[in-house]
């Protein structure tokens, strides 16, 4: 059983390796952890138990068994309306609020390992990973579509999870028994081979896939403890974990991240999520030596609800504001107001309180202005 410009490419990939990573223990006691998806808040964790069939819900590191379930792969509406979860061969919708399970796919299916959903709250996105296929279903009157079979030039072989980009126009695919991930376009289902065991020796197994805040790098998780880094700028790929020389994590299924950029992997067989921390919180700065202009990245995730990361690089000392603003041009929120140092900046923000639509977020550094649209689906 098998249960992830050249200034800037080297800028990411100095602060990736510079980074200092952590594993500490997330949640214990869980019964055979698989798959696992945070509230908007990122407060309340819920994970799916495979085997047990145990859906749980995970408060300040204490799991608490709340339902039955199929115990694979599960996510969430960006509404925090609605958990989706798989069974062996059928898909089911949970409510949140209530627990109330309704079947939506009652057949066809066969071990849906990997379950992503687009930004709309629309499509699901289901590796179905005994049938070796990746299949589409419409939420609004459950009908299943096949997006990827297992037949072509990069053959499905146990599809153990799914990540999607940013954009929502590129579903990632961890091809676990083929030692590969994919990149398949949406809507069209074009398949494309990203990283594999034949291109970089150390890749094999990826079992769970989950973006970083600034979807500059990919993570996988191996089924053998391996943490993987992707760099999404040239596609390389290098350990963040290796269980050759960290043997903490054992056999690892799904993969999640946080808006701080830390990972949550579930460790099978030891009943564990563990939490690796890869960048420190709230406002970060490092890496400056490589820092030649200045720059603002797009916000990740994007479409947000109801928390977002923005990302920016300051080449030298300068007074910084980070100001959010309404369509209308009123300003709604002010994130950064003050002299910061040289080095790669990033801050969380918050729109609770907010209503849906779209928002613009501009940096004033210096002599450097530069404006980007983000969007707030609730």
């Amino acid at each position: 059983m098998i249960k992830f410009l050249l200034q800037i490419t080297l800028l990411c990939f100095f602060i990736a390796t510079a980074t200092a990573q952590t594993i500490t223990t997330y949640a214990t006691g869980l019964s055979y952890p698989f798959s696992q998806v945070f509230n908007p808040t990122e407060d309340t964790m819920y994970a799916t138990g495979q085997g047990s069939g145990v859906l749980y819900r995970i408060v300040g590191g204490v799991a608490t068994s709340i339902g039955s379930v199929g115990g694979y792969g599960i996510t969430r509406s960006h509404t925090n309306t609605y958990l989706y979860t798989g069974d062996k061969y059928t898909m089911e919708k949970i409510s949140i609020s209530t627990l109330v399970k309704t079947n939506i796919v009652s057949s066809g299916f066969n071990s849906p390992w990997g379950i992503t959903i687009d930004h709309t709250d629309s499509y699901l996105y289901v590796a179905d990973g005994r049938h070796n296929q990746i299949k589409k279903i419409n939420l609004s009157d459950n009908s299943v579509s096949l997006l990827v079979d297992s037949l072509g030039t990069y053959p499905l072989n146990m599809p153990y999870a799914v990540a999607l980009n940013a954009a929502g126009t590129i579903l990632y695919v961890a091809n676990a028994a083929a030692n590969n991930i994919l990149a398949v376009t949406i809507p069209g289902g074009v398949v494309s081979e990203l990283v594999s065991y034949t291109t970089n020796s150390i890749f094999m197994a990826p079992t769970g896939l989950a973006f970083d805040p600034t979807g500059n790098y990919l993570y996988a998780a191996s089924y053998y403890g391996d943490i993987y880094k992707i760099a999404m700028s040239d596609n390389s790929v290098s350990y963040l974990v290796n269980h050759t020389t960290t043997t903490t994590l054992g056999v690892c299924s799904n993969l999640t991240s946080d808006s701080q950029g830390n990972l949550y992997v579930a460790s099978t067989f030891t009943g564990t999520i563990f939490k690796i921390t890869t960048t420190p919180t709230g406002i970060g700065n490092e890496s400056p030596e490589m820092i030649r202009t200045y720059s603002l990245e797009q916000n990740f995730p994007n479409p947000f609800n109801p928390s977002t990361t923005i990302q920016y690089q300051l080449p030298t000392s300068s007074y910084v504001t980070l100001k959010v603003y309404n369509m209308l041009g009123n300003e709604v929120a002010t994130l950064v107001n003050g002299v910061q140092q040289s080095g790669t900046k990033s801050i969380q923000f918050n729109a609770t309180n907010l209503p849906s639509g779209v928002y613009t977020y501009r940096l004033q550094a210096g002599d450097f202005s530069t404006i980007k649209k983000m969007f707030l689906v609730k």
